[in-house]
């Protein structure tokens, strides 16, 4: 059993890890993409699973840099603010939507949303599916999973040297990513993943 890691990745943590799946990954454009949207919104891996290429993007195709996270994908039925503010993060949404289209993945209305269909998932599978969330009974409850993405998560750390990083508590190693208001992590943290 490997021991988690206690202490917050640092950036070059954060470098590493972006750099081996460039160059190790046969899905490189999209596990970047995650792995920003992991460490730069916060979002769980079930809820990076739900999100939708029109929480990403406006209709005329501009970046929804102020958005929120719907209470349909989150992992506790609120709806909360979502920040598409990072410069890398956005570059590499971008980089896999590119792909996405040039693909024919979720393709939508020619002119809208990039001409992908924004009820589309944001990420999706190799084969241009949406990631499978499941239920299974957890302590008397119900709890929502994506494996898909959780092994995605997995697999990229475990490739980078970094298998005690856990993709269900990576958010949380990051100062930025502490207490409840995004908008002050935001705004507090500006140059932790390039912003600023």
């Amino acid at each position: 059993t490997v021991a988690r890691r206690s202490v917050a990745l640092s950036d070059a943590d954060l470098d590493h890890v972006v750099s081996i799946t460039r160059a190790h990954s046969n899905f490189r454009a999209r596990d970047v993409a995650m792995l920003y949207v992991l460490f730069a919104t916060g979002a769980k891996p079930v809820e990076v699973a739900r999100l939708e290429v029109g929480d990403y993007l406006e209709e005329g195709g501009s970046v929804r840099v102020e958005s929120t996270l719907r209470a349909q994908a989150a992992i506790n039925g609120a709806a909360r603010p979502l920040f598409f503010a990072n410069v890398k993060l956005v570059a590499a949404i971008d980089e896999y939507l590119v792909e996405r289209v040039r693909n024919g993945q979720g393709a939508g209305r020619s002119g809208a949303y990039r001409g992908l269909a924004p009820d589309s998932r944001l990420f999706l599978t190799a084969e241009g599916e949406p990631m499978a969330v499941h239920a299974e009974v957890c302590g008397g409850g119900l709890q929502h999973k994506c494996r898909s993405v959780l092994e995605i998560y997995q697999r990229i750390f475990r490739k980078a040297g970094l298998p005690g990083v856990s993709a269900l508590r990576g958010c949380e190693k990051l100062p930025c990513h502490r207490g409840q208001d995004v908008a002050r992590r935001v705004s507090r943290y500006p140059r932790r993943l390039g912003i600023g």
